[in-house]
């Protein structure tokens, strides 16, 4: 797909709405599609964050590795929501582990890169931070929350 298709499709994503079109263009510049096969893990925790996805189809799981146990699903993300938000802070390490609970479909966008366009342009910087932090404090939110249900069933 080339840059303009690229920024035609991250335009109708609802996590880009409003964003001003020359961001849209720059982001499109760093992004491909990838699929993901059902059990596929994005990342590991701890592995260095370099990514994020928009999910048009199918369902992510955000997992916490628990020892002695299946993984904690933390989270879930689904067509039109984003996955990865680690990249945005240092060391740049995941969080958490993603795994695609079924085939999915999603726009890659190589964060590395944009951040360090941040840099060069810091609005476009604080167009995208102004979409991630509702994010990242929902997926906290939503961890926390899981975390605490295991330690009380295990009371």
């Amino acid at each position: 797909m080339n840059t303009s298709s690229m920024a035609n499709l991250l335009a109708e994503q609802r996590f880009f709405a409003g964003i001003p079109d020359r961001f849209v263009a720059t982001i499109g510049e760093l992004a491909s599609e990838r699929r993901a096969d059902i059990d596929e893990l994005l990342w590991r925790q701890g592995q260095r964050a370099d990514r994020f996805y928009l999910v048009k189809t199918g369902r992510i799981a955000i997992e916490q590795y628990a020892p002695g146990r299946d993984p904690i699903v933390v989270d879930q993300a689904s067509e039109g929501d984003v996955v990865g938000w680690s990249w945005l802070v240092a060391p740049y390490r995941w969080t958490f582990d993603a795994r695609a609970l079924e085939p999915s479909s999603l726009i890659d966008i190589d964060a590395a890169a944009l951040r360090d366009r941040f840099g060069v342009d810091p609005i476009l910087g604080y167009e995208v931070m102004q979409r991630f932090f509702p994010v990242m404090g929902r997926r906290l939110s939503s961890a926390l929350e899981r975390l605490v249900e295991c330690i009380t069933e295990q009371s």
